[in-house]
């Protein structure tokens, strides 16, 4: 049966999954296998026994991936359709396909770690008793004594490859993170920090570094320079252990040694942002009327937050709101004058980055010109039921799309009639009474958006 535990935490949601059927035994790593979309788990056991599991998450199914090998499996690293787990003095490499054993090689004592892998296919694994990190080719086989001196009780280790760089952290009282070249191997120390016993070390796709600690039985996330202080992201774990990044799912994964469970933690994509649609960047806007401000929606955000000001640093700040939807009303702007304006996202009080910054001016007087008017596109009847209207100008659409209000899309449509007539019947199939928003995209034009009402 499956155990699942909510927590809300920091502004993240986590959920502890407790395995059956194939057993935890003190989870130590853990690694996603996008081709065949399953986890591995390394099995510690007790040091002389142990094995790999592997889980789907989408059917929630546990099997062996193997079991014959396995002797205190700790680290684990994808390459080229190769697992390599690192075990008691030896790395071995299993085939994702086949699950046989395709590499085979003694490296350093029982007290190997960790394992990471460059892009070139060179692994790197920590010797916690010893200090030392060896670099392993999986395709020659050739190991070396890669850095030394110092690093006694070593433990996590990533390759962080868009800076050139190994990191490291170490199971020991106040714990720095450390930094390699991994042309040179020259070392450096990017931060000292008041933490112990830190075990594991990954980045998400923003480039934000998580660290678990088992002293404080919490993962600390650390921002791309590590000069800030870390925030606590998940507290109250019985010994994290390596944790991974799911980068295709946006999913923080926790091995708890002590505890048997992995737990796995929703991460909201901070660094993505609003794209913007209407209205247009250094756009003459006539209408004085009202504006409706548009943009393309972020999946499952909680709000949007809309700025508008007089000044491209946003020191004249006109309108600061928060709405639900892509859109944001304004009535009555001043004729003749330049204004600015701005969106970013937020879900669990954490905000996106901010959108581009763009501009418009206003007319000097509130009716429409003929040539804008020509352009518009009209729903009718708006609520609608079963179908709408879709009125255009002199361009004919070449696609629709609708999104729910969560920023789901829904529907799309492009078999748009191209004869002389400026208007079209579009059935909407299986859409639930709500509010949505549509995007039509122009031949020559970015989007425009209109909100749309089901009953």
């Amino acid at each position: 049966m499956r155990k699942v535990k909510f927590c809300l935490l920091i502004g993240i949601l986590a959920w502890n999954i407790g395995l059956s059927g194939q057993t935890l035994n003190r989870p130590e790593s853990i690694v996603y296998d996008g081709v065949h979309n399953r986890y591995l788990i390394s099995n510690y056991g007790n040091g002389q026994n142990g094995s790999i599991l592997a889980y789907d998450p989408f059917e929630d199914v546990y099997s062996n991936f193997n079991t014959a090998h396995s002797v205190g499996p700790k680290g684990l690293a994808i390459y080229n359709n190769v697992l390599y787990v690192s075990e008691s003095g030896f790395i071995n490499g299993f085939d994702l396909d086949s699950k046989q054993r395709v590499f085979n090689k003694e490296v350093g004592t029982f007290w190997i770690n960790d394992l990471t892998v460059d892009e070139d296919g060179n692994l790197y694994t920590g010797e916690s008793n010893t200090g030392v990190i060896y670099k392993v080719s999986t395709t020659t086989g050739q190991v070396e004594q890669w850095a030394t001196g110092g690093l006694e009780d070593v433990n996590g280790l990533l390759v962080d490859q868009p800076n050139n760089r190994l990191l490291a952290v170490f199971y020991k009282h106040h714990s720095p993170i450390m930094a390699f070249d991994l042309e040179t191997a020259e070392a450096s120390t990017l931060a000292e920090t008041i933490y112990s016993s830190f075990d594991g070390i990954t980045v998400d796709n923003c480039g934000k570094y998580y660290i678990s600690s088992q002293a404080s039985q919490k993962v600390f996330g650390f921002d791309q320079d590590f000069l800030n202080p870390p925030t606590i992201v998940v507290e109250d774990l019985l010994k994290p252990a390596d944790i991974f990044f799911n980068k295709e799912m946006e999913v923080l994964c926790i091995p708890e040694i002590d505890d048997n469970q992995i737990v796995f933690v929703d991460v909201f994509k901070t660094c993505q942002s609003p794209m913007l649609l209407f209205p247009e960047d250094s756009q003459t806007v006539v209408s004085l009327d009202e504006v409706l401000f548009s943009w393309e929606p972020i999946l499952n955000v909680d709000y949007y937050r809309f700025e508008l000001a007089t000044d491209p640093e946003f020191n004249g700040m006109l309108v600061v709101d928060g709405t639900g939807v892509p859109e944001f009303l304004i009535e009555f702007l001043s004729p003749s004058t330049n204004y600015f304006w701005r969106v970013r996202a937020y879900k669990n009080n954490q905000p996106t980055d901010y959108s581009n910054v763009w501009s418009f001016t206003t007319g000097s007087t509130s009716r429409i010109n003929n040539n804008e008017s020509k352009n518009e596109f009209k729903i009718f009847p708006n609520p609608a039921r079963e179908s709408i209207n879709l009125s255009w100008g002199d361009e004919v659409p070449v696609l629709l799309q609708v999104y729910n209000s969560t920023g789901q899309k829904v529907f799309e449509f492009s078999q748009f009639n191209q004869s002389i007539y400026s208007n079209q019947r579009i059935q909407l199939d299986d859409l639930k009474p709500g509010i949505y928003h549509c995007s039509v995209k122009m031949q020559n034009c970015k989007p425009r958006t209109r909100r749309m009402i089901i009953d």
